[in-house]
This record gives structure tokens, sequence and C-alpha cells, in this order.
């Protein structure tokens, strides 16, 4: 923090610079002096909570009321929100003193809390005068890191810098020098057939480049700083197979770069990839661990000859973790029942596209992912990308998915399938019909719909450099799901998710809002129980649904005849595997979104029309069914989509289903070879004889 004793000339040239404007503000002397983005660990609200923070520091001789003032995240909206006006004692700055505002939306709760949060991505704070247009003082900031403040540094003329140690409502201290440049390798990360060097280069002078190469973190924070476990680099690293190579660069009194990762993978060692690779734990937990590529597959006449071009078919994902922190005895996958923040690891996530040449690497949260029998009962895990500012950007932004517009992404799931894939359930009719398409397909027919719907599209991915299979990446069904995909604010948005446990429960979750969310789900149900031939009933049901988008998603439920979602597969009659997201302001109706649909596409004679049961879209359909208007509304639903082209039409679906088909098809062998053998060990299933 600023000292009060003495102001410098520059500091006052600084405020006076960022007002931009003159009159009062040159009056008023306060200055954004330091805040936070991105609080994981350095001070707690009144509530308890880590939030985003804010200093305000008065540099002044004189005592000044902040009290209807305005703090802002945009500099174009001024008046976001204003400081109250009717609490001094909370707003009052003596002189020389600090102003703590809490950056977390959170308005209902006691103290000053600001109605924004700070995006660690950077961005923009203005203070403005009470007239809401006058700028009394501003910071536009760049990429922020967790628990290190920014701000403006009193032993260096108030320029902006990093402070390891914050100093919320004190005098800031111990700034960093500055912030070390990444690492940059001289070979970019992909496949290779041939050995060759690696150099690697930082642009800040006179810093050090620790690197490791078998996926462990080339440093480490403690309580007693930094400790540096990598090999320190001096000469070209020689690659001559598949290497996970990480690097950081460091220099005393200086911020740490991030930790950038490069995977080069070998097609010869991924064929050839053994049941007992050195350095990888021989079981994960109580399971017995599964590595190889089983040789029956690979060299097979009818695959031999394009295996490496089919694990080439696709992008590829590559995730780097220390190895304790995945197969360990605290490891997430071997643990795989476990939940919450806590069973949430760091890691490095990379796309290679080798089809066309487009790479990027960031550092993200990852933990399990998926409900409790695909955790318990699949060697082959699911997992859950979380992009966070304390990994490294919170939110990815690249156009992964090439059918739709939407390139920021917030989470990721990479779903492995449980329900018709050789190493999870395959249904009724055995691990011969898995297919891995049914999910997606499900989803696809919403898409074409033109109704919401979380997009994916089929990955190869790779553990610390060893080949774990194909998986569907998918969007999350969350609150920034819905505002990338309908407009708006995430912090505006409803998400409900049904019970996806063992069945049973009627109580669906909330993921984003408030109990208000359920208070208007209740009302939905309450409203449809009534006689819904009244229009005024009817009217009300319309003000809390979206009966146009349930049309459309019940559609595709008839059409693939899914046993597991919108109901429990176990009971015919309690909520299943769906969202339910709803805009509150304006007030708008709740949109069912499809998940998890993987029972389906079974059975020619599966009709699900007749389904009652409870709190799900079934119950509604039937409620609605008095209503002349619905009844037309559907119908007219109906002739839409399964005459004239439309989506249910047998054309369009079987070109929908032959589009994954195609997709899938040379990544299926690379499955076969990883995972096929897992039901049947001595014959694993095949893409030319059970999947085609």
């Amino acid at each position: 923090m600023l000292r009060c004793t003495t102001i410098s000339l520059l500091v006052l040239l600084l405020v006076i610079s960022l007002t931009g404007s003159a009159g009062a503000a040159d009056s008023v002397p306060l200055a954004i002096n330091e805040f936070m983005a991105s609080n994981s660990t350095s001070i707690q609200d009144p509530q308890g909570q880590y939030d985003d923070w804010i200093e305000i520091h008065n540099y002044g001789n004189e005592v000044i009321d902040a009290g209807g003032m305005y703090l802002t995240d945009n500099l174009s909206a001024p008046t976001k929100w204003q400081i109250p006006t009717n609490n001094p004692s909370a707003t009052t700055i003596p002189a020389g003193g600090y102003l703590l505002i809490w950056a977390d939306n959170d308005i209902t709760d006691s103290g000053l809390h600001a109605n924004f949060k700070l995006d660690a991505d950077g961005e923009q704070i203005g203070l403005f005068y009470n007239d809401g247009t006058t700028l009394i003082d501003s910071i536009t900031f760049p990429d922020q890191i967790t628990d290190i403040s920014y701000g403006r540094d009193p032993n260096d003329n108030g320029n902006l810098r990093f402070f390891g140690v914050p100093s919320p409502a004190r005098q800031n201290n111990e700034a960093y020098l500055g912030r070390i440049e990444a690492p940059e390798f001289s070979k970019e990360r992909g496949f290779y057939d041939t050995p060759f060097s690696v150099t690697i280069a930082t642009e800040t002078e006179e810093a050090d480049i620790y690197y490791t190469l078998d996926g462990s973190n080339p440093y480490q924070l403690t309580a007693r700083g930094v400790l540096f476990f990598g090999e320190v680099y001096v000469s070209p690293i020689p690659i001559n197979g598949t290497t996970c190579l990480r690097a950081v660069a460091a220099k005393p009194g200086w911020l740490s770069s991030d930790v950038v990762t490069n995977t080069y993978i070998f097609l010869d060692d991924v064929i050839r990839q053994p049941a007992q690779p050195p350095g990888f734990p021989a079981s994960w937990g109580s399971r017995t661990a599964d590595y190889a590529m089983d040789p029956d597959v690979v060299d097979d006449p009818a695959y031999s000859g394009e295996i490496k071009d089919d694990l080439l078919s696709t992008p590829s994902v590559s995730i780097v973790i220390p190895n304790e922190d995945f197969f360990g005895s605290d490891g997430i996958y071997a643990n795989p029942s476990q939940y919450g923040d806590q069973w949430e690891r760091a890691a490095s996530v990379e796309w290679i596209d080798p089809n066309t040449g487009e790479h990027f690497g960031v550092n993200a949260g990852l933990r399990i992912h998926g409900g409790p029998y695909s955790r318990s009962g699949n060697i082959k895990n699911a997992l859950r990308v979380i992009f966070r500012s304390e990994y490294g950007p919170s939110k990815l932004e690249y156009p992964l998915f090439p059918d739709t517009e939407v390139n920021t992404f917030n989470t990721l799931a990479l779903r492995s399938i449980w329900n018709y894939s050789w190493t999870g359930h395959s249904g009724m009719s055995g691990s011969r019909h898995a297919d891995y398409l049914r999910d997606v397909f499900a989803r696809d027919t919403v898409r074409d719909m033109g109704r919401l719907t979380p997009y994916g599209r089929p990955v190869q991915l790779y553990i610390n450099g060893l080949y774990w299979g194909l998986y569907i990446m998918t969007e999350r069904p969350d609150e920034h799901f819905a505002a990338d995909h309908s407009g708006g604010d995430r912090e505006d948005y409803d998400v409900l998710e049904a019970p996806s446990g063992y069945g049973g429960s009627t109580i669906m979750t909330v993921k984003s809002g408030s109990e208000q969310a359920t208070q208007v789900w209740n009302e939905l149900f309450s409203m449809a129980d009534r006689d819904l031939s009244i229009a005024e009933n009817y009217q009300a049901t319309k003000a809390r649904l979206d009966i146009p988008a349930m049309i459309d998603y019940m559609l595709m439920i008839y059409y693939v005849g899914s046993r597991d979602a919108p109901v429990f597969l176990g009971d015919q009659r309690t909520p299943r595997n769906f969202y339910a997201v709803r805009l509150r302001q304006p007030t708008s109706p709740f949109i069912f979104v499809p998940w998890d649909t993987e029972w389906a596409l079974e059975y020619p004679t599966e009709n699900r029309v007749n389904l009652v049961g409870v709190w799900n879209p079934h119950y509604l359909i039937n409620r609605l069914r008095a209503n002349s208007e619905f009844k037309m509304l559907m119908a007219d639903h109906i002739h839409k989509h399964f005459f004239n082209g439309g989506t249910l039409t047998r054309q369009s679906t079987t070109q929908r289903y032959m589009a994954r088909v195609n997709e899938i098809y040379g990544a299926i062998v690379g499955e076969s070879a990883r995972w096929g053998d897992e039901p049947r060990p001595s014959r694993p299933y095949t893409r030319n004889v059970e999947w085609a």
C-alpha cells in the first residue's frame, strides 16, 4: 500500500493521468491500489469465502467517504456498482487508509460486495466519482495468477507489479521485479517417426530453465518457497521416443513462468505399448493396471497396415500429470469414486490435430467424470477438464467443435462411454453391439432440431505418453455453457441436474443459481397438476416451460427409445439424465438439455410414449395432452421432423448416424487394440467383426 506520510510527485502524476478528466476527480486523492482476481487461499471475506477483492487507497491527508462512488470492471459501464451511501462507517477511508471491496457478485451478503467478479485473464477496473461519469482512477491489467496480487509498488514510483505477499488493507511490499517469459521449444508438440533434439529458450535474460521428461512438475511451491526438481537446461535434449517434456523458467526476485509442456508421440512406441511400462504402477488403487496394446489387433493383417493412420484419424488430447497425482494412493484414477474439489489435480492438456497441424497446450484442473456406475465399474474412466485461473487460463478459447460457433469453454468432459462400449456395460445386447455412438447421436439429433445441446467430437487420448483409447470430448451443460450458447451472463442462469445416482431420487441438484431455481421448478410441476385444458393454466405453464423445445427433446427420446433418460432405467418413473436450464433475467422458461442418452437405439419396438413417472418431461407431456393448443403444436412438430426431409426422417437420421460412424472408423481400431480385450481377453473385440 502507498505510504501516507509522503506522496511522490510521480505517483500524483500517475493518478492524474489515469483520471482522464479534471474537476471533481482531481480533488479526490483515491487510487485503485491493489487487487486479486484469483483468490484461492489468500484472504476470506466475512462469509468465509475466498473471493476476488479490490483495495482503494486514500493517499490524501483528509478522511474520505467513498459512499456514492462507482466501481466497475468495464470502463464503458461506469455505474456498474455503486458503493453504498447509507453506511459511512463501512465506506469512510481515513487519511492514508484503505478500503477493501469484495468483487464476488454476492451483493446480498453483508459487507461491501460488488456485483461483478474479476476476470483473471485480464480486464479493467475503474473508480468513478458520484456523478457516474468522472473517472478517478483505473487499471487495465494482464493475466493474473492465483493468490498473487497486483497493484502499485510504493518502492517503484507506483508502477504496477505482482506481489508475492498480498497485503489487503495494508501497505504494498515485496513486489516481484517482473514475470519471466514462458519457455519456448524448438520442436512443436505432435507426432514424429524419427529422433531429434529440442532446444529450450526464454526471452527473459539470465533466467534458468528447469525441465523434466517423465510428466512430473519441474518445480513445486512449498512453505519455504520454490523447490526446483527438474534438470537445469544446458544443451539440446535428445528425443528418441514418446516423451512428455515439461519446462519452467526462473530467476531470483522474479515471478517464475508457467510450466510449459510439449508431448512428442512416436507411433512405433504406441502400437508396441507394453503391459508394464517403466515408471508406471502395477495397480490403480484396488484395480489391476491395464496398459498394453493388444498384439492380436496390432499384428492382425486386417489392421497392421493401417493402425498408425487410424491413430492419426482424429485429433488427439495429451494429458500430462505427475504419476502420483493420477495413479498414486491419493491419485484421482486410483480413487475413481471420489468427488469434489479435493479430488481435482493440476495437469497439462494438449490438443494435437495431425490432420490440420493445429495444436495448443494449456494448464488446467483434472478430475474423474461420471456417475457412480461408470466410476466404479469401468476400468477406462471418464475425465473432466476444468479451466481455472489457479492453473492457467480461466477459460479455453479455441474452436473445438466445427458444428458450432461457440469457441469459449470453462469445462470439458472426456466421455469414455459407459454403456455400449467394450470397457463398460454393453446393455441388454452385449459387447458385440458396442458402438460408442448412441449418446452423441441423440445430442446431434437435438442439435439438428435447432435446440440447445452439448456439442461433442471424438478424440484419442494419451496419459503421460501412453495411449488411452477413444473418448468423446463434450461440452458440460453448466451456466457457462448456457451463457456461451444462449447469450447473457453466466450469473443470470439457473441450471438444474437430474439425479445420476443409483436411482429412486426425485431431487434436482442446483448446479447454478439459487434456491429460487428449485422454487420455480416446483411451481412448474404444481402448475402442471392443474387442469391444463383451461387457457389460463396453460399460459402459466408456458411461462415456466419452453414447450416447443420440450416437444423436440421428447421426440428425440421417443425416436431413439431412450430407457435411462429422462427417467431412471431401474424404476421407469424418477427423473434421470437431463438438465433443465433457464435465464432468470429477463425471466425465461426452463429448457431441457439432453445428457447421457446411452441406453438408446436398442430395440425398434421400444415404445416410450406412454411413460409418465414423476418430476420429468414424460410427466409434463402427459399433463399437457389435456390442452388442444398443445396437441396441435405437438402434431406440427411431428409433421415437421418426420416428413419432407425433416430431422427424424430415415434419410436424415441415417446420414447423421453414418457421419459419426465415419468419424470414428479409424479410431475404433486403436480402441480395439487398447481395450477390446477387456471383456474377452482370449479374443479381443474388433472393428471388422463386431463393431461393423
